[in-house]
C-alpha cells in the first residue's frame, strides 16, 4: 500500500480533477493509515464529500476531525449542517453555536443558526438577531434575505418581511421559491409555508421503525436507526434479512449511539426474534459504519 504521503498527493489530484470517486477512494485509505494532518486532512475532505449522501458518516468523519482541532471554525459548522440533515435539530443549533463563537464575522454561520431557529425550531424571535446579522455580512445573498424575510413573517412583521422578499427576487429573479415566499407574506403569512420533510420513510424496515418510534423523545433514536439503514444499505453489502431483525437491531443501535441504551433481550422480546440475531446483525452494521458507543 502506497504510503500517507503519497496517498495525499494523489487524493488531492482527484480532488482537484473533480474525481471524486477516485478521490473517496484515496482518503478512506488514507484516513485508515494516516495520523496528524494528513488524518486531519482525509476526514475532513471525506465529511464534505459524504455530507448530503450520507450525513450520518460525515458526522463520523467530523467528530474525528472536531477533536483533533477542537478551535477550527469550519468542522463545527460542517457537523451543524450533518446533524440538521439527520434532523438531530439540538444537536445542530450546539455545533453552529460553536461555530459562530469560533468565527463570529462569518455571516452563514449566523445565517445557518437562524435559519434552524425559525424554520426547524419555530423560534423566530431567537432566529431574528443571527438572521439580521447574516443581512449585515451578506446583503448581496437572496437566500439570507429571503430567511430574514420567512422570519419576520411568523413574527407578523409583514412590511419588513415583505421589503426584503423584494430585495431576495431582485437578487435572483428566477427563483419560483422566492416568489412563493413573497406571495404568502402578502397574504398575510396565513400559516407555516410547507418545507420538504428531509427525512421521509423509503421501505417496509423504516415505516416499521417510525411507527414503533413515534414519541418526540424517541426522534434522535428513530432517526439514528433509520439513517444507520440507509447508509448500510448504501455503503455496504447487505444480505436479504427478516424484517423483524433488522428493526430491532436497527433500534439497539440508534438507542446505543443517540437515545438510551437497550438489552439486546429487550429489543428480540419487542420485535418477536431471538437475542443472538439481534447482536449479530447489530454488531455487523455497527462494525461497517466504524461507530463508537456515545
Amino acid at each position: 500500500m502506497a504510503n500517507a504521503e503519497q496517498l495525499r498527493l494523489r487524493a488531492e489530484d482527484a480532488l482537484d480533477g473533480e474525481r471524486t470517486t477516485e478521490a473517496e477512494v484515496l482518503l478512506d485509505q488514507l484516513a485508515s493509515v494516516a495520523e496528524g494532518d494528513d488524518a486531519i486532512f482525509a476526514n475532513l475532505r471525506l465529511a464534505e464529500l459524504r455530507l448530503h449522501r450520507n450525513p450520518w458518516r460525515a458526522a463520523l468523519h467530523l467528530r474525528k476531525v472536531i477533536k483533533a482541532c477542537p478551535d477550527d471554525d469550519a468542522p463545527h459548522a460542517l457537523m451543524g449542517l450533518s446533524q440538521a440533515l439527520l434532523g438531530n435539530h439540538q444537536a445542530a443549533l450546539s455545533a453552529f453555536r460553536e461555530a459562530l463563537r469560533l468565527a463570529p464575522d462569518v455571516p452563514w454561520y449566523a445565517h445557518n443558526l437562524g435559519h434552524l431557529l425559525d424554520v426547524a425550531m419555530g423560534k423566530p424571535e431567537e432566529a431574528l438577531p443571527y438572521l439580521r446579522q447574516a443581512v449585515e455580512g451578506a446583503e448581496e445573498h437572496d437566500e439570507v434575505q429571503a430567511s430574514l424575510a420567512h422570519c419576520l413573517a411568523q413574527m407578523g412583521e409583514l412590511k419588513e418581511a415583505s421589503e426584503y422578499a423584494a430585495r431576495a427576487i431582485a437578487l435572483a429573479p428566477a427563483s419560483a421559491a422566492h416568489r412563493v415566499l413573497s406571495a404568502w407574506i402578502h397574504q398575510g403569512a396565513p400559516e407555516q409555508l410547507n418545507t420538504p420533510s428531509v427525512f421521509e420513510p423509503q421501505d417496509s424496515i423504516e415505516e416499521r421503525l417510525t411507527r414503533e418510534l413515534p414519541a418526540p423523545t424517541e426522534k434522535p433514536t428513530r432517526i439514528g436507526a433509520i439513517q444507520a439503514w440507509r447508509t448500510y444499505q448504501n455503503e455496504g453489502e447487505p444480505r436479504a434479512v427478516k424484517e423483524n431483525i433488522a428493526c430491532a437491531a436497527l433500534h439497539y443501535l440508534g438507542a446505543l449511539h443517540f437515545g438510551t441504551k437497550q438489552s439486546y433481550a429487550a429489543m428480540a422480546k419487542r420485535y418477536g426474534c431471538s437475542a443472538s440475531s439481534v447482536r449479530r446483525l447489530a454488531m455487523t452494521i455497527n462494525q461497517h459504519l466504524d461507530l463508537t458507543d456515545g
